[in-house]
């Protein structure tokens, strides 16, 4: 049995950032200027950070070898073991969290044509669907090609969640009805296809741009997924950009500090909040496993290998069976990283340099396109490592 495992490299194909990349929209988007700004207005309120957590931020902002996650992961420990300043640590991870939110959304939204048009050369996944039943992926990303790309090729898609949730999503600002999909706290019982059924299963590891969380008083979390099951792309990134349109109205309307937050109000004018899922959600690593232990091939695609606790559950994956193979699909790891070496004859790095997503869905079908299709591809190719070459070297020192 076959399994995929998609990073960020496969999404960049399709014009969405690598980590990198949006760590560098971030430090662009919040210089020490706007941050001082902002500040200024939390005051206003009485929510203004105080000097530490404005301190750690200024550091990173001036270390570029830091990326996005090591902010979060500073923010984060803080936030756990500072009591004291819990609420000023906690509220500074949920706004880098929302900015990261919006940096990604706005990508998302914008590039939906031109990654509508890359995903034509994914469709060799079908090849995978029709080999392997069910299908599982599981991706590090929080974007939504993925479920877009089921949609566009009509390929059936479960995700864990158990769709058929309809709500009534609005405010000041249009109303619509909405789809969504549910999963109740730990406890909750996955949708998932089952052995012989056919489509695809879709684990997402870290959130997702269309995740969030329902807290009880408890601080039991119900999720909520916009479900894309038999949606078109235009109707579910309609959807998504919905739910932020009515979050910013209300916000604007209630005069507060939204952090990392989607508001709407149900038919009755009732209030809710939820929280947006960037790098949280439920914890499906154990699902993983699981779904892992009947997989005997394994392709990375687009995964840089720089998780580390992901990259122990690999090894051990690989451990559990010499018959099992992990085979990368990224032209960056053209070498077996030193935490796989015990596995190393297990581990197969790319093979050939250039070689990304793209090009494997297609090699599954032997399917290259026309001589004008592999121009445009190529063309498309150099334009976007223009534009990340051009995004770095705007935080190069002048």
């Amino acid at each position: 049995m076959q399994a995929l495992l998609i990073g960020a490299g496969a999404s960049y194909e399709c014009g969405l950032p690598l980590a990198e990349e949006l760590g560098a929209e971030l430090r662009l988007w919040l210089t020490p200027e706007r941050l001082a700004a902002h500040n200024e207005a939390w005051a206003e309120q009485g929510v203004a950070w105080p000097r530490p957590v404005v301190a750690l931020m200024e550091a990173w902002l001036a270390d570029r070898t830091q990326g996005y996650e090591d902010l979060l992961a500073q923010l984060d420990a803080r936030a756990d073991n500072e009591a004291q300043a819990e609420d000023a640590w906690r509220r500074s991870a949920l706004f880098v969290r929302q900015v990261l939110y919006g940096l990604l959304l706005e990508r998302q939204i914008k590039n939906s044509h031109y990654a509508r048009v890359v995903l034509r050369d994914f469709t060799g996944i079908k090849h995978l669907v029709a080999e392997n039943h069910p299908l599982w992926v599981f991706t590090t990303n929080q974007d939504c090609l993925l479920e877009l790309l089921a949609a566009e090729q009509f390929i059936p898609l479960k995700t864990g969640f158990v769709d058929g949730t309809e709500l009534s999503v609005g405010g000041a600002a249009e109303r619509r009805t909405l789809e969504f999909g549910t999963w109740d706290g730990a406890e909750a019982t996955a949708d998932f296809f089952g052995p012989g059924e056919s489509g695809i299963n879709l684990v997402k590891l870290n959130g997702s741009l269309d995740i969030f969380a329902e807290y009880s008083p408890e601080m039991s979390a119900r999720y909520y997924k916009l479900a894309s099951n038999s949606k078109t792309p235009e109707t579910f990134l309609d959807g998504l950009l919905h739910l932020n349109t009515v979050t910013q109205t209300l916000a604007l309307e209630q005069g507060g500090v939204v952090a990392n937050e989607c508001l709407w109000q149900d038919e009755e004018g009732t209030g809710h909040t939820w929280r947006k899922q960037f790098g949280d959600g439920p914890d499906l690593n154990p699902l993983m496993a699981e779904a892992l232990t009947q997989v005997r091939e394994l392709y990375a695609i687009g995964y840089g290998f720089g998780d580390k606790a992901l990259n122990d559950q690999l090894r051990g994956w690989l451990e559990g069976s010499a018959e099992r193979q992990l085979r990368v699909i990224n032209p960056e790891v053209r070498a077996t990283p030193e935490a796989f070496a015990p596995v190393d004859e297990q581990f197969i790095p790319a093979r050939k340099k250039g070689a990304g997503a793209s090009d494997f869905f297609m090699s599954l079908v032997r399917d290259y396109g026309s001589v004008l299709q592999r121009l445009q591809r190529s063309m498309r190719h150099k334009a976007r490592a223009r534009l990340k070459e051009k995004l770095l070297a705007a935080l190069a020192p002048k």
